[in-house]
């Protein structure tokens, strides 16, 4: 009887041999007698290849990125790798502080956004060399309700002024409808009609102040007295505009003197007299003019540091976005400033709004526009303040509050400015609440007492003074 073949073994046999065949051509060299075949891999997806992390790549990238600068002669990297390790070592500098400090005592620290954490380099640079500037290194503090009558300001002049010196009180309006509980100065007027850009009817030229003072008649005049507890000035500013010859009667203690101010037609103007001796009085009439109009006067040292309120109760902050371009260049050449702080958000914040982001891509044009007028200047934004209202039953801060401050830190981060949040300092101190019932603010839950503006004072200056250690620390 004739055996029957296997076919099936043969079927296998052959099967075997071609897998054998194709996975012999993976080890076929990529180019043979000039001819490159298609490479062959039966394994390719079975085969687990060793890929190096990101990280190291980056690394190996800048390894071979240095051999090549040194193999072509240069022995630097570029300015790119160069700013980044600037950068990386000043960030590491920061921190190197921060966690050298006490945590019980830790301060509520600024957010700096800017490019390489230099946000503040030109106020501690002029700072640095305040000795030999030869006027005062200039802080204005633009806000709303929430630092009127010099509220927070006040102690953070104080504070700055007992380190690096100063005198006085810097910028003040011709007439203030919070001059009855500022306490810093004791402010009298009579006769004047202030054109703010919050209230005008009539579309005024402004400064970042937000104010334009007219005389109302021939009786028109500002008295400004220092408490004991102020340093006196020694310098007296008058910003202005008029195109005709403005006499004025200046009286300072008991000495009085006539002058003139003299025209300026359309463009801003100063006229600033200096003394010798100590000023804590001094009182201005003026005689009516067509012409007239004055923007404020700044009391002050000839050094020193000079902080300036310039509040405005109502205001959001964009309406500094339509301040006069001229005017404010103006302003900028005689009175130069080398920190700008915002302080907004509580004319903002409400219950019926729970989306900020139209507030913020306004505010963004604001901050370009500052920068754009006073290009010498860092700006720095506070994030809103706490404010409480009724909640089950209790008070605690209002959820629009914390959308609103998330909104601003993005608004910083945009920007890239620094940041500090109110907020987060007084909740530090037990929040509004708590401030409310130790008498540090108002039971509106809203606005600080000036006790309560000192303690808040304290922990932005402690912000302050480590960004002051870290500037000297990376100043070389």
């Amino acid at each position: 009887m004739k055996k029957k073949k296997d076919y099936f073994f043969r079927a296998w046999s052959l099967l075997l041999v071609v897998m054998l065949a194709l996975i012999a051509l993976y080890f076929v060299p990529q180019e043979v007698l000039g001819w490159s075949p298609k490479p062959i891999d039966m394994l390719g997806d079975l085969r687990i290849e060793e890929v190096q992390p990101f990280e190291e790549d980056e690394q190996s990238e800048q390894k071979l990125s240095l051999k090549k600068q040194k193999e072509n002669g240069q022995d630097s990297v570029s300015p790119q790798t160069q700013e980044l390790q600037i950068q990386a070592e000043r960030h590491k500098v920061y921190n190197s502080l921060t966690a050298s400090l006490d945590s019980t005592t830790m301060p509520m620290t600024i957010t700096d956004y800017s490019k390489g954490r230099i946000g503040l380099k030109h106020f501690f640079s002029q700072l640095a060399r305040i000795e030999q500037m030869e006027r005062p290194v200039h802080i204005a503090v633009l806000g709303d309700s929430f630092v009127e009558g010099d509220i927070l300001t006040d102690a953070i002049r104080s504070a700055l002024q007992q380190r690096w010196g100063g005198r006085g009180v810097g910028w003040l309006p011709m007439s203030s409808e919070t001059a009855g509980f500022r306490q810093s100065i004791r402010h009298e007027f009579n006769s004047w009609q202030d054109q703010s850009m919050l209230h005008t009817a009539k579309k005024e030229k402004h400064l970042i102040t937000g104010h334009v003072f007219l005389p109302k008649s021939g009786k028109t005049w500002s008295k400004y007295t220092l408490p004991k507890k102020e340093k006196p000035f020694n310098q007296v500013t008058l910003y202005y505009h008029s195109s005709e010859e403005v006499p004025i009667k200046i009286t300072l203690s008991d000495s009085i003197e006539t002058l003139i101010l003299p025209p300026s037609a359309n463009q801003l103007n100063s006229y600033t007299i200096s003394s010798n001796q100590e000023i804590s009085s001094i009182r201005i009439d003026f005689e009516r003019e067509e012409t007239f109009a004055c923007y404020g006067i700044s009391l002050e040292g000839k050094q020193g540091v000079s902080v300036d309120n310039m509040s405005l109760r109502g205001n959001s902050g964009l309406l500094l976005g339509s301040v006069d371009e001229e005017l404010n260049r103006a302003f900028n050449t005689h009175r130069p400033y080398d920190l700008i702080i915002l302080q907004y958000g509580l004319n903002v914040a409400n219950t019926n709004q729970k989306d900020y982001s139209f507030y913020g891509k306004q505010m963004k044009k604001v901050i370009t526009r500052l920068r754009t007028l006073y290009p010498n200047a860092d700006v720095m934004l506070l994030g809103v303040s706490d404010r409480a209202k009724r909640i089950a039953g209790q008070f605690s801060t209002m959820p629009e509050i914390l959308k609103l401050h998330q909104q601003q830190q993005l608004i910083a981060q945009e920007m890239g400015i620094p940041f500090w949040s109110l907020l987060n300092a007084m909740k530090s101190l037990g929040g509004i609440t708590e401030m409310a019932q130790r008498g540090e603010a108002a039971k509106d839950y809203t606005h600080l007492s000036h006790k309560g503006g000192r303690k808040l004072a304290e922990k932005f200056i402690e912000a302050l003074t480590l960004e002051e250690k870290y500037y000297d620390a990376i100043k070389n």
